[in-house]
């Protein structure tokens, strides 16, 4: 087995009261993801928590280990790196078993991980939470996925949502919140109107994880007492103009209609709208010049969700 296949207590140098703080947020989904995390913690479900890298997924697996009280320690594997998976390669007597990566695994793996899932729920002596850098419905549509392991792994799913897509609050949260942790016994440090502009318009494709280290970073080497945009933009390549992309949707937006050009904002709801009923999700965003990723991650920014009678081949 590769030596990072397995990791055992592997955030043991955090302190629990301090990780609730670390799920900052205010925005609904966090607010629905920290009640739901409260509530399954004393329960014995299978626990999938889906997300982008760097997004909490760890963190949030492990205050649901703490809170369940459960006396066995908490193990990681990534069976993503491996080539056998058996559940007599870790200690997990009354503890919480992490398989992170789930998403990535072979077809081999997957078939030993449906066999292990039955053994656990026959014993009943450890507890199951899966990981997965996509959204739920990538794994339920996906044709590589096996249909018997995804049953079994998404009886309580958390979504993590990505980063900027929680919005301006949570983004600033966070870094007063780094901005407090990492600059103990320090002056106090504060940003820019122009950084915090930046910060709020950058789409921090690393989640928390990259506005983390980002903010290390910009304490660590700044010789002011407040962080500027040029700082900033030298750590995250982000000069706050709008990318390829969004100027494409711009564009578009702007030849809509005779009437005043629509926002980026207001043209993906509009077409969005105005277009699921009649196409699938892959269609969509085609059309719109995103990834499938990206448009899921509008839908959950505005909030417009797919009925289940719509078009929704893949």
């Amino acid at each position: 087995m590769p030596e990072n296949a397995l990791v055992t207590n592997k955030f043991s140098k955090y302190d629990i009261n301090n990780l609730t703080d670390i799920l900052v947020g205010d925005c609904p989904a966090m607010n629905t993801i920290r009640l739901m995390a409260q509530e399954v913690a004393q329960k014995n479900y299978p626990v999938l928590i889906c997300g982008e890298t760097g997004s909490g997924k760890s963190l949030l697996a492990r205050i649901i280990h703490q809170q369940s009280q459960r006396p066995g320690k908490l193990c990681v594997i990534d069976p993503s790196v491996m080539d056998h998976f058996a559940l007599d390669m870790v200690d997990t007597q009354e503890g919480t078993l992490v398989i992170d990566n789930i998403d990535e695994c072979a077809t081999k793996i997957q078939k030993e991980i449906v066999y292990c899932i039955d053994q656990v729920q026959q014993m009943n002596l450890v507890r199951l939470i899966f990981t997965a850098n996509c959204p739920v419905d990538f794994l339920s549509s996906s044709t590589v996925f096996r249909r018997d392991l995804y049953y079994r792994i998404s009886s309580i799913v958390l979504d993590i949502p990505k980063l900027a897509v929680r919005g301006k609050n949570d983004i600033l949260a966070l870094v007063q919140k780094v901005l407090e942790e990492e600059n103990n016994h320090q002056p106090a440090l504060r940003l820019s109107r122009d950084a915090t502009q930046m910060l709020c318009q950058y789409s921090w494709p690393g989640n928390v994880r990259e506005l983390i280290n980002v903010m290390r970073n910009c304490i660590l080497l700044t010789t002011k007492q407040v962080i500027d945009a040029s700082l900033l933009s030298h750590y995250t390549g982000f000069s706050g103009e709008p990318t390829s992309t969004e100027r494409t949707i711009d564009k578009m937006a702007g030849q809509t209609s005779d009437d005043e050009p629509l926002s980026l904002e207001e043209y993906f709801q509009k077409f969005i709208l105005e277009h699921q009923d009649s196409m699938n999700e892959a269609d969509l965003a085609k059309k719109l010049g995103i990834s499938r990723k990206c448009l899921w991650d509008r839908r959950q920014r505005f909030n417009i969700s797919r009925k289940k009678n719509r078009a929704t081949k893949s």
